[in-house]
C-alpha cells in the first residue's frame, strides 16, 4: 500500500515529493497560470527549512512516531504559497513562533523550568511584532504551565520580564537602524496594530480551490486526531491538548488576503496527518484519503 511507503523515513520520499512539485509547476506553467519567478524557487526553499525544524520539534517532544506522512502537507503547502507573494514579515513571525512553540512542549520536562518559560514568553513577542495576530499565543503558554503544573507567581512574573526584554529590543533596534522613535510611540504603533486584529474566515473565499480544500482536510485530521486522542481512547494528555489548541489558534491567525500566512498551518497539520495515518490501520479508505492528499493539488488547476 502507498501509505506503506511512507511509514519509514527513506530519501526515495524526499525525491518522490521534489518530483511531484516540479511535476505540478510545468503543468502550471503549460497551463499559463503562472510563470516562472524566484518565487519557484524561494518558497519551496523557506518551507522546506521550516519542515526541518517542525520536523526536529516533534521527535524532541514525542509528538509522533518516526514517519515521513509530514511531507505530504509539505506538498500541498508548497503547491499553495509557490505563487504567493512573499511577506518576510509573516515567515519571521513564523520562526519565531516555532521557538517558542518548542519551549512550550518542551515544559513537559521539570529541567530549567524559568528558562524554558523565559524564552516562549520572549518568542512569542517577538513573532507579534512582525505579526501581531501571533500574540493570541500568549494565553497558551499560561495554560501550558497549568498543564504541566509549573503554574506559579515566579513564573508569572518570568513571563513579565521576558515581554519587557522583547520590548526593550525592539525599541532599540528601531531607535538605531530604522526610524529614531521614541519608547512612547513604538508601544502607540504596537497597540494600534494589535488593536486592529481581525479573525479572518477563509472558507469566505471560494475562489481558491485548493485553499478551502487545504483548510477542510486540515479540520478533518484535526477533528479526528480529537476523537481518536479524547473520545475513543479517553486519553487526556498534556501535549494533546497543547497540539489542538495550537491548532485552533493557527487556523485563527492566517489570513486569507495573505496566503504566506498559511505557514502557521504547517507545524499542526504535520502532526495531525501524521498522526491520522500512523494511528489508522492500513486500509483501502486511508490508501484513498492519502491519495486524494496527493492528488488535490492538480485536481485545483482544472476545477
Amino acid at each position: 500500500m502507498l501509505t506503506t511507503f511512507f511509514l519509514r523515513s527513506n530519501p526515495a520520499q524526499y525525491i518522490m515529493i521534489l518530483l511531484l512539485i516540479i511535476i505540478y509547476i510545468i503543468i502550471k506553467i503549460n497551463l499559463s497560470i503562472f510563470t516562472i519567478n524566484e518565487l519557484v524557487f524561494i518558497a519551496p526553499l523557506i518551507i522546506g527549512v521550516f519542515y526541518a525544524i517542525i520536523k526536529f520539534i516533534i521527535s524532541k517532544n514525542n509528538l509522533t512516531k518516526k514517519n515521513n506522512y509530514g511531507l505530504i502537507s509539505l506538498f500541498i503547502l508548497v503547491c499553495l504559497l509557490i505563487e504567493s507573494s512573499l511577506s518576510y514579515k509573516v515567515y519571521s513571525a513564523s520562526f519565531f513562533l516555532l521557538l517558542a512553540l518548542r519551549r512550550m512542549l518542551s515544559l513537559r520536562s521539570p529541567i530549567n523550568i524559568q528558562k524554558k518559560v523565559f524564552d516562549a514568553s520572549f518568542w512569542i513577542f517577538i513573532s507579534s511584532l512582525f505579526y501581531p495576530p501571533t500574540l493570541m499565543f500568549s494565553p497558551l503558554l499560561l495554560i501550558a504551565l497549568i498543564l504541566y503544573t509549573h503554574f506559579s507567581l515566579k513564573n508569572i512574573v518570568i513571563i513579565l520580564f521576558a515581554k519587557l526584554c522583547a520590548i526593550s529590543i525592539s525599541y532599540l533596534t528601531s531607535f538605531f537602524l530604522i526610524d529614531k522613535n521614541n519608547f512612547s510611540t513604538i508601544i502607540e504603533n504596537y497597540l494600534y496594530a494589535v488593536t486592529k486584529l481581525n479573525f479572518p474566515h477563509p472558507f469566505v473565499d471560494s475562489s481558491n480551490l485548493l485553499t478551502q480544500i487545504y483548510l477542510f482536510f486540515f479540520l478533518a485530521f484535526l477533528i479526528s486526531y480529537i476523537w481518536t486522542r479524547f473520545i475513543s481512547t479517553n486519553e487526556r494528555r498534556r501535549s494533546t491538548s497543547l497540539i489542538i489548541l495550537i491548532s485552533i489558534l493557527c487556523f485563527l491567525v492566517i489570513d486569507k488576503s495573505n496566503k504566506t500566512s498559511y505557514i502557521f498551518l504547517l507545524f499542526p497539520f504535520v502532526v495531525l496527518i501524521s498522526n491520522f495515518f500512523q494511528i489508522n490501520k492500513q486500509t483501502i479508505l486511508v490508501d484513498l484519503i492519502f491519495v486524494a492528499l496527493l492528488i488535490t493539488p492538480f485536481l485545483s488547476l482544472f476545477l
